[in-house]
C-alpha cells in the first residue's frame, strides 16, 4: 500500500487560506468619522445582524459606505436589507434632526426596527482632592 506525503496538502490548504483572506471584503463600521452623541441609558446592541446607516455632520447619508440622496432612502434600504430586521443609525451629534427623522421614517416604512447608536460618557476617574 502506497502512502503520500501530507506536506503537499498542508501547502494547498495554506495557499487557499491566503487566497480567501486576500480576496475577502472586510466590513468596517467606523469607515466614516462620526461623533455619535453620548447617552447614559441604553442597552448594547446584541450580536444580531443589522444594516448601518450613517448620517455625517454635513447631513450626508451613507448606506453600506455608499453615499445616497435622501429621496433614495426607501429604495436603497429595501435593496440592502435582505433578511435583516434592524437598522442602526450612526448619526453625528451635529447632524440635522430632520435628516435622522427621514432615515427613521424610511426604515419604519419597511417594517425595520430602528436603533440609534450612542456612546457612553467617559466617567471621571480623577479623585476630588
Amino acid at each position: 500500500m502506497e502512502s503520500f506525503s501530507q506536506a503537499g496538502m498542508a501547502d494547498i490548504t495554506m495557499l487557499l487560506l491566503i487566497f480567501f483572506l486576500l480576496t475577502s471584503n472586510f466590513i468596517i463600521q467606523n469607515g466614516l468619522p462620526v461623533n455619535v452623541p453620548k447617552a447614559e441609558a441604553g442597552t448594547p446592541t446584541d450580536s444580531e445582524q443589522y444594516l448601518t446607516v450613517i448620517v455625517t455632520e454635513n447631513n450626508e447619508i451613507f448606506v453600506n459606505q455608499v453615499q445616497i440622496r435622501e429621496e433614495d432612502l426607501v429604495g436603497t434600504l429595501n435593496a440592502n436589507k435582505g433578511d435583516l430586521q434592524k437598522v442602526v443609525i450612526r448619526a453625528d451629534e451635529k447632524a440635522r434632526h430632520g435628516v435622522v427623522t427621514a432615515v427613521m421614517s424610511a426604515a419604519a416604512s419597511l417594517d425595520l426596527r430602528v436603533a440609534i447608536a450612542t456612546e457612553q460618557p467617559e466617567e471621571d476617574t480623577s479623585s476630588g482632592n
